[in-house]
């Protein structure tokens, strides 16, 4: 069930997918820049070429991420503590409007986020398309990066390009965990998205009653 829910929020993210990195970026050995060293998660290989006069922020030319996005996407703690600490700019945003915390919550980084949050990294931040970091977290079905963004500050009823909020997207993949921590921190149980669907109607289509009821508990209606 998880690895299905996760495909579908993926799908449902899809239109807020970073580009990939550029071919020079993943060159390896002897790492062409900055960024294919941390994309690596090669610690050694970030200072040589900080050595070799690549800037912390440099970005690559294609995806335009930075080192600390790479990292931070990836889960390489000592690289990202390594990157602050080197005065990574953890606000960047990349083509796609993407910051390095964003990356964090798509693919589960607990320790990488709480490095960034308390680096000041903004829990607002969103994508050209409007992903933030809770509603990422949300989609995919991260429940105790829900409950640090939520804790920082995250909007809960932040909306993505199509006005899905994190409810809804959790509520249609399934993940109840997330839902209760959501309806407990103050999510709109009613809200609408584009389509006029609300984290009810979702759930009730893919059967999941026990959302369902939590979300009629919490005043949800049709």
């Amino acid at each position: 069930m998880a690895s299905f829910t996760r495909l579908a929020a993926l799908a449902v993210l899809v239109a807020f997918a970073a580009p990939a990195l550029s071919v020079q970026a993943l060159a390896a050995p002897g790492y062409a820049s900055i960024v294919a060293a941390a994309e690596a998660g090669d610690l050694a290989g970030v200072q040589a070429r900080l050595a070799k006069g690549d800037t912390v922020d440099q970005r690559d030319a294609v995806s335009g991420d930075t080192a600390l996005m790479a990292a931070s996407r990836n889960g390489y703690l000592p690289v990202v503590k390594a990157l602050i600490g080197g005065h990574a700019d953890v606000n960047a945003r990349n083509a796609n409007g993407f910051t390095a915390l964003i990356f964090a919550a798509q693919n589960g980084r607990t320790d990488v986020a709480k490095t960034l949050l308390a680096a000041h990294a903004s829990v607002n931040a969103a994508s050209s398309n409007g992903a933030t970091a809770l509603i990422s977290a949300a989609a995919f079905g991260y429940p105790n990066l829900v409950v640090q963004f939520v804790k920082a500050g995250g909007n809960v009823n932040a909306r993505a390009g199509n006005g899905y909020t994190p409810l809804i997207l959790a509520a249609q993949n399934g993940f109840v965990q997330t839902v209760d921590i959501l309806i407990k921190a103050g999510a709109d149980v009613n809200a609408r998205a584009n389509d006029g669907k609300t984290a009810l109607m979702h759930a009730s289509k893919k059967g999941y009653w026990g959302i369902c009821q939590k979300l009629k508990d919490a005043g949800a209606t049709i």
